[in-house]
């Protein structure tokens, strides 16, 4: 008989109740398929926190409905703390590519741009990296959170030494040299940061120089 769409200021109640299927004038059956189907018809626009659908008064065979909707939130701005203005410009790049300004914020988005951020500090050396996000409700903005990503890098690590095991033509301190970028602590100056990038490419090179010293199937059976 009718449909009411509580909620959302910002969206358009006809559009609403076309994607839910119900329609003035269709035949449903309470309960039945319909109403399951057409909740999650809306949910899966990603739109909505919650979305209830309810009897609102029935006269002989027609009923009234309304559909009540809990809209998510959309990203007015973010921001870093613990890390220098410097690193911000790489961080944008990231969070850019999963949060839009103006866009909607769900928690896997959320949880997608910390595990992004947390791993490239992984690949800076920065092991036991954590970072948290805190959700701000912007007082200026309707329907907007403010992000905050409280990053804690802790201490950088640094390689104690390097062992090889199973290289019974070539001595170790020789394969040492062809890790480039790859260096075990010796002095407080000599650099010994842990990036597995580098890491990746130095063990390339360890077997590139196997095959140049005829060692065509040389191969890293194991690492850690």
């Amino acid at each position: 008989g009718g449909v009411n769409v509580y909620g959302p200021k910002h969206r358009d109640p006809n559009a609403i109740i076309s994607i839910s299927g119900l329609t003035v004038g269709k035949k449903i059956t309470v309960p039945g398929p319909e109403i399951p189907k057409a909740i999650k018809s809306l949910l899966r626009l990603k739109l909505f926190a919650d979305v209830k659908i309810l009897q609102e008064r029935v006269e002989d065979d027609i009923i009234f409905l309304g559909i009540e909707l809990e809209e998510l939130p959309i990203l007015s701005r973010y921001s870093y703390n613990g890390v220098k203005k410097v690193k911000h410009e790489d961080l944008n790049e990231i969070v850019d590519g999963i949060l839009t300004k103006g866009g909607i914020v769900t928690e896997d988005l959320k949880q997608l741009a910390k595990l992004k951020i947390t791993e490239k500090f992984i690949g800076d050396g920065y092991l036991d990296t954590e970072v948290q996000i805190n959700e701000f409700v912007d007082s200026i903005r309707a329907n907007a959170v403010r992000l905050e990503f409280d990053i804690d890098r802790k201490k950088r690590v640094k390689i104690e030494d390097i062992t090889f095991s199973g290289n019974e033509s070539v001595k170790a301190r020789k394969l040492r040299k062809k890790l480039e970028n790859t260096k075990k602590r010796r002095t407080i100056l000599k650099k010994s940061k842990f990036k597995e990038s580098d890491y990746e490419d130095d063990k390339k090179a360890l077997i590139a120089y196997y095959n140049t010293i005829g060692y065509r199937d040389a191969m890293i059976v194991r690492d850690s």
